[in-house]
């Protein structure tokens, strides 16, 4: 498992897990209603919106986390519908 910084590259797989998570579920449409575009992640990423991917190797990335840089203000923790349960605690 591997943790790292989002980078603008990753945005179309950040979109794929929020789009996939069971609770509090969104679609791409749901999203762009509420001002979550391609776009605005990119200039989120550019300003104080930080963010991490979670990977297993051979894998799309299977979670991620948001926070606010100065604040340390959590935004979002999403995980994929399609994720084992626990997969992520074990290892």
């Amino acid at each position: 498992m591997r943790l790292r910084e989002i980078e603008r590259t990753d945005i179309k797989d950040i979109l794929d897990i929020r789009v996939s998570t069971k609770e509090n579920h969104f679609s791409m449409t749901d999203l762009a209603i509420v001002g979550v575009t391609q776009e605005s992640i990119a200039e989120w990423l550019e300003g104080s919106v930080k963010g991490w991917l979670c990977e297993i190797s051979g894998a799309s990335p299977l979670a991620s986390h948001w926070r606010i840089a100065r604040q340390q203000k959590c935004l979002s923790l999403l995980v994929t519908r399609n994720m084992k349960r626990g997969v992520l605690a074990r290892r």
